[in-house]
């Protein structure tokens, strides 16, 4: 599933309007990093973008409105296109256990500070203490240079 997603992405056909220089470094950076979201969210990427899968048959599926199944796949693509997606796969392993878990709670999973906190069962005020500090962080190295 993310091999075929991967190969979707890097063929570019999905981004118009845009130079081949463009398609092209935008689908590498979405295909290196779809592989760190939730199976679900990548199997709705998959079915959406490679197999064409129509977003109102995504929706029956899911018993939902096709309206929401559409802003969800918006969501998904704006979140690991961002550049404090990118900073946190690529700094993670440096990054403490405690705020590394934070991290994929809130920018891989897209979990709100309080769903983070239930889950790792720790309080609200750390959560956005760790939040705060990786963008922090994402902020100081765009400004360096280091990520995209």
């Amino acid at each position: 599933m993310a091999v075929r997603l991967a190969e979707y992405l890097e063929s570019g056909v999905y981004v118009r309007n845009t130079s081949a220089y463009d398609r092209a470094a935008f689908a590498q950076t979405l295909a290196s990093t779809a592989a760190a979201l939730p199976a679900d969210d990548l199997d709705l990427l998959d079915r959406y973008l490679v197999q064409g899968v129509p977003t109102r048959v995504l929706a029956a599926e899911r018993s939902v409105s096709a309206r929401t199944v559409s802003r969800r796949i918006r969501a998904l693509l704006h979140r690991i296109s961002s550049p404090t997606y990118l900073f946190f796969l690529q700094s993670s392993e440096t990054l403490p256990r405690r705020d590394r878990n934070i991290g994929y709670e809130l920018f891989c999973r897209g979990a709100s500070l309080r769903e983070c906190a239930a889950k790792l069962d720790i309080t609200v005020h750390r959560v956005r203490t760790a939040r705060q500090r990786i963008l922090t962080m994402a902020r100081v190295a765009r400004n360096k240079g280091v990520a995209a």
